[in-house]
C-alpha cells in the first residue's frame, strides 16, 4: 500500500471512529448505488440500504465464501433469461446457512444492472444523494444534543468562529467553569461564589450571561441597536437556539443569532479577564470596560467574511444592522 493510500485509510478509520462516538454509523448514511455491479464488493461494501456490509449480517456465509473480495456482478448474474445468484463456496452450506442464503436472496431480489453506468456512492441524508458538510454537521449536532429529553436547545451558527459556537454550546450544557459550578463540584476552593461583575448574586449560568445588571445593559444595547421592541425579553435558551420567528428573512435571523452568540463569547472573555487579573488595579480596569463597541467591531469582521452577502459597510452595520440582508 502506498503512503498516500495508507494516509487516506488512516483518515477514514479515524473519521468512522469519531462518528461512532456520536452514534452515527457511516454504513447507514453512505451506501453504494449499484449500476453495473463491477466496482462494488459483494460482502465488504455497504450497498443495500439499511443493511450494512453483508459479511457482518451473514458471517456464516462469509466464512464459507471462496473469494471474499468478489464484486456484486460476480455474485449476481443474468443467466438463462433470469437474474440469479452465482455462489462459490469452500463447501456447501448446511443448516442455518441455508436460511441465510434465502435471506440474502430476499434482500437482492429484483436487482438489475445498468451496464452503461459505474457504481457510485450515495449520501442518503440528502435528497440529492450528494455529500455535503452542512448535512453531516447537522446530523452530528442532533446526535450531540440528543443526550436526553431535557437537553437544552442550541443551534450551531456558521457565521461565527468555532470557538464562539463551542463556548455557547458549553453554556447550553452548563459546562463552563462558572464559580457556582466550580464550587459545587469541589474543583476549586473559592472564598466566594458571587458574580465577578456585580458581586451580589451567585455566578450561575443564567446570572452570568443574562440577568446580571451589568450584562443586562449589554443585551439592552443590542436590542436597541437592532431596533427591537422595548419589551423584548428572550430567555437564555431562546438566545442560544436563535429566534427565527423574530424575522421573516432567515438570513437576517441567522445574522442576529450570530451577534447574540458573539456577545456571549465576549461576556465570557470579559469575565475571565476580571477573574485572572493579577492586581486590584488591573481588575478594576477590566471591570469598567465597555465591551459593546469592541464586540460590534469583532462581529462585523466575523460575519462579513462568512455571510453570503458580505458587503457590510461600517455605517450600515452601526445604523441599520436589521436592514443589511433585506432582499
Amino acid at each position: 500500500m502506498s503512503s498516500a493510500k495508507f494516509g487516506v485509510w488512516v483518515s477514514l478509520v479515524k473519521c468512522c471512529s469519531s462518528l461512532n462516538r456520536f452514534g452515527i454509523d457511516l454504513n447507514e448514511i453512505m451506501v453504494r448505488k449499484i449500476c453495473n455491479g463491477t466496482n462494488t464488493l459483494f460482502w465488504l461494501d455497504s450497498w443495500i440500504e439499511g443493511c450494512g456490509p453483508l459479511k457482518e449480517r451473514f458471517p456464516r456465509l462469509f466464512a464459507l465464501e471462496q473469494h471474499k473480495s468478489c464484486s456484486v456482478a460476480e455474485r449476481w448474474a443474468f443467466s438463462n433469461g433470469v437474474w440469479a445468484a452465482n455462489w462459490e463456496w469452500r463447501r456447501q452450506p448446511t443448516g442455518r446457512s441455508l436460511g441465510d442464503i434465502s435471506s440474502i436472496l430476499n434482500l437482492i431480489d429484483g436487482l438489475v444492472f445498468d451496464s452503461s453506468k459505474e457504481d457510485e456512492w450515495v449520501w442518503n441524508i440528502e435528497s440529492s444523494g450528494k455529500f455535503s458538510v452542512s448535512s453531516l454537521c447537522s446530523l452530528i449536532q442532533k446526535k450531540m444534543l440528543a443526550t436526553s429529553v431535557d437537553s437544552p436547545k442550541f443551534v450551531w451558527n456558521s457565521w461565527v468562529p468555532r470557538k464562539v459556537n463551542v463556548c455557547a454550546w458549553r453554556v447550553a450544557l452548563d459546562r463552563l467553569p462558572t464559580r457556582e459550578n466550580l464550587s459545587r463540584r469541589g474543583l476549586l476552593h473559592l472564598d466566594s461564589s458571587a458574580c465577578l461583575f456585580c458581586g451580589s448574586e451567585v455566578e450561575s449560568k443564567e446570572h452570568c450571561f443574562l440577568s446580571c445588571p451589568k450584562i443586562k445593559l449589554i443585551w439592552l444595547k443590542i436590542w436597541s441597536w437592532w431596533k427591537l421592541p422595548p419589551l423584548f425579553n428572550p430567555s437564555l435558551d431562546d438566545i442560544l437556539e436563535g429566534i427565527p420567528s423574530l424575522f421573516s428573512n432567515k438570513w437576517k435571523a441567522k445574522l442576529f443569532h450570530a451577534i447574540c452568540l458573539g456577545f456571549i463569547w465576549s461576556v465570557w472573555a470579559w469575565r475571565n479577564r476580571i477573574f485572572h487579573a493579577s492586581s486590584d488595579e488591573e481588575k478594576s480596569y477590566a471591570l469598567n470596560e465597555d465591551i459593546f463597541p469592541a464586540g460590534q467591531r469583532l462581529l462585523l469582521l466575523w460575519t462579513s467574511n462568512r455571510a453570503p452577502k458580505n458587503r457590510f459597510s461600517w455605517a450600515n452595520w452601526i445604523l441599520r444592522p436589521n436592514e443589511l440582508l433585506d432582499s
